[in-house]
């Protein structure tokens, strides 16, 4: 799957650089058209990679950040735990 995500990546941009200054025939040039498919794949792909890492981050957040906090303020007490202190 990465082969393939790189293989992707590298030949969309090497076909938009290549065909970046074509000899365009006006509306509807089948190159133009292809460049903006390249281009709109790649954009997609960005917003993918964007939502990945957020998907990744805010857990991760989560267990780096706010678990420890929460374990530290609400931690158990003998008073939670209902032991009684008695000599």
């Amino acid at each position: 799957m990465a082969v393939a995500v790189l293989f992707f990546i590298l030949f969309s941009t090497l076909y938009i650089i290549k065909n970046a200054d074509h000899d365009c025939t006006g509306d509807g040039c089948p190159i133009c058209e292809q460049i903006e498919t390249c281009e709109n794949n790649l954009y997609g792909f960005h917003l993918a990679v964007k939502t990945f890492a957020a998907a990744i981050f805010i857990p991760a957040l989560y267990v780096l950040a706010v678990k420890p906090i929460h374990t530290f303020l609400f931690s158990e007490m003998l008073v939670s735990l209902k032991v009684k202190l008695s000599n």
